[in-house]
C-alpha cells in the first residue's frame, strides 16, 4: 500500500510517499531538468562523499503506478527517527545551520544553489548532520541572489541568536511558527547589544524593516549579486553562527548525579548492571530513554542497540549530552527536548505537516527510570493513564518504581494537600498489569526502588 505523506504537499517538484512501511520520493516532470543536472554536475556525488546528504537509489518502476506528472521515484536511505528543530538543543540547531551553509557553498562550486533552506530538511543520522531533501537544488544563474536567504534567517539565524542572547528555550517559538521565527519578532526580542553587531543588524534588523536591498544581499532572485557576493554572504553567515554560544544557567537536573541522586555508588552500579543485562539480552533496534538526564543509561543502551533517542525536559542536560556524545564519538544517541506531560503536537496545515511526538514514537524499548514518580506524584497522572500512554510508544518497557517514602519522592510532594494513599507498589503493579505483562522485577538492594521489565499486551 502506498500513501502520500502529509508533509510534502507544498513542493511542486515531488512528493514523499510511504510504501510497505518505507519512505520514497517522487521526482515530478517539472523538476526533471534540475534533477538530471544535480546528478550530471557531480554535486550529488560530492555531497554524498562528504556525507552531507542522504544517498538514494532509483525505485523499481513496477512498484508504483506512476502518475503522468512523475518522472522518477527514488528511495533514500531510511531514517530511524524524524526530529524537529523545536526539539533540538542549541548545538544541534547550530550544526544544522552550518551544514546547510556548507551545502550551499559546495552547490555554488557545482553551478547550483539551494532553492530552500528550511530546518526541516536537516536530520541527525548515525552521528551525522545530513540534508534529506534531494529536490532542494536548482541551477545557479549569474546575477541571481539566494531566494532562500530570508528563510535561512527565519529557520536558523533568528532562533540561534535568541537562544544565545535571550534564553536557550526560545527555539520553542518554532513550534508555533512552522515557517520560521518572524524576523520582526526576533528584532524586537533581541537585546540592543546583539543588534549592534553589524552582521546581526544586516541579516535581522534590515530584513525585519523590509529594507533587504540595504542588507548584505537580497533574498530576491532579481538582486543582481555576483557569485562571489554569494560566497561572501555564506562566509559571513558561517562566521556569525560559529561565534554563537548558548545562554546557559544552572538547572535543577543538570547536576543530578553529582548533587541530588539519592543512590549510593553501590546501588547505582547495581542499577546500571540490571539495565545493561536486560538491554544486552534484548538487543533492540530502537530505544527511547525518557528522562535521560546526563545520559548514563542512554550510553548503556547505545552499546546494545542501533539507535537511542534520549529525551528530557531540561534543555541544559540535552545540550550537555549532545556535545558529550559528539565528543566521545557515540554516533547512535539523539538527544531531544521533550516534556512528556506536554509533548510536541502536530503542527502545520490540518496539524499534519509535522507529526506529533506520539505519532512519531514507535520504539522497540522504552527506558523510564526515575520518571514514573514525577508523572504520578508531581503531575497527578494516574498509573493506568501513564501505562496506556507508554504502551502506545513502545513494545517493551523498563520502568522504575520509586516508593513514596523515598527522599526524592518526598521532595516532590512536600507541601501538597493531596491524598497519596493510592501510590503503592501493589497499586502500580495492578494498574500497569492491565496494559503490560510484567516479565521481571528486580529490587535495587535496600533502596526500596524496583526495576520492572514489561512487554506490551497484544
Amino acid at each position: 500500500m502506498q500513501t502520500a505523506h502529509s508533509a510534502s504537499f507544498r513542493d511542486p517538484s515531488g512528493r514523499i510517499i510511504k510504501h510497505d512501511g518505507e519512505i520514497y520520493r517522487t521526482v515530478n516532470n517539472s523538476y526533471k531538468e534540475q534533477f538530471d543536472y544535480f546528478l550530471k554536475s557531480g554535486l550529488y556525488e560530492a555531497l554524498t562523499k562528504e556525507k552531507l546528504i542522504l544517498r538514494f537509489e532509483e525505485a523499481k518502476p513496477e512498484l508504483f503506478d506512476k502518475a503522468a506528472e512523475v518522472y522518477k521515484v527514488i528511495k533514500p536511505e531510511q531514517l530511524p527517527y524524524i526530529s524537529y528543530p523545536y526539539e533540538w538543543c542549541f548545538s544541534e540547531l547550530k550544526d544544522a545551520a552550518l551544514v546547510t551553509l556548507k551545502i550551499q557553498k559546495i552547490s555554488l562550486d557545482f553551478g547550483m544553489i539551494l532553492k530552500d533552506a528550511t530546518a526541516y530538511n536537516i536530520q541527525f543520522f548515525n552521528g551525522l548532520t545530513v540534508h534529506i531533501d534531494t529536490l532542494s537544488f536548482e541551477k545557479y544563474n549569474e546575477g541571481e541572489g539566494w531566494v532562500a536567504y530570508r528563510q535561512f534567517c527565519e529557520h536558523f539565524l533568528a532562533p540561534l541568536l535568541l537562544m544565545s542572547y535571550v534564553d536557550i528555550s526560545l527555539n520553542q517559538l518554532l513550534a508555533g511558527n512552522i515557517d520560521g521565527i518572524p524576523l520582526a519578532l526576533a528584532a524586537k526580542l533581541l537585546p540592543f547589544k546583539a543588534k549592534l553587531r553589524p552582521s546581526v543588524f544586516s541579516h535581522i534588523s534590515l530584513q525585519a524593516l523590509g529594507m533587504e536591498k540595504l542588507a548584505t544581499t537580497s533574498y530576491k532572485k532579481s538582486s543582481n549579486i555576483s557569485k562571489n557576493g554569494l560566497y561572501g554572504l555564506n562566509d559571513n553567515l558561517t562566521s556569525l553562527i560559529s561565534s554563537l554560544k548558548p545562554k546557559i544557567e544552572n538547572s535543577k537536573w543538570s547536576s543530578y548525579y553529582n548533587k541530588t541522586s539519592l543512590y549510593s555508588s553501590e546501588e547505582q552500579n547495581v542499577k546500571m548492571k540490571i539495565i545493561g543485562d536486560i538491554i544486552g539480552e534484548l538487543k533492540p533496534d530502537t530505544v527511547l530513554d525518557l528522562g535521560c538526564n546526563e545520559g548514563v543509561y542512554s550510553k548503556i543502551a547505545a552499546k546494545h542497540s542501533k539507535n537511542v533517542v534520549s529525551v528530557d525536559y531540561d534543555r541544559i542536560v540535552i545540550e550537555a549530552l549532545y556535545c558529550k556524545a559528539k565528543a566521545e564519538g557515540i554516533n547512535n544517541i539523539l538527544p531531544l527536548y521533550l516534556d512528556y506531560t506536554n509533548p510536541a503536537p502536530g503542527i502545520g496545515f490540518e496539524n499534519k505537516e509535522r507529526d506529533s511526538f506520539l505519532a512519531r514514537a514507535d520504539f522497540d524499548l522504552c527506558i523510564a527510570l526515575a520518571f514514573m514518580h514525577h508523572m504520578v506524584s508531581d503531575n497527578n497522572i494516574p498509573f493506568l493513564m501513564l501505562a496506556k500512554s507508554l504502551s502506545c510508544i513502545c513494545k517493551k518497557l523498563i520502568i522504575e518504581f520509586v516508593p513514596l517514602e523515598d527522599a526524592n519522592a518526598q521532595t516532590l510532594i512536600k507541601g501538597r494537600n493531596i491524598d497519596y494513599s493510592f501510590y503503592t507498589k501493589e497499586n502500580f503493579e495492578r494498574e500497569f498489569g492491565k496494559v503490560f505483562l510484567i516479565d521481571k522485577t528486580v529490587n535495587i538492594l535496600n533502596s526500596g526502588r524496583v526495576i520492572y521489565y514489561c512487554s506490551g499486551k497484544k
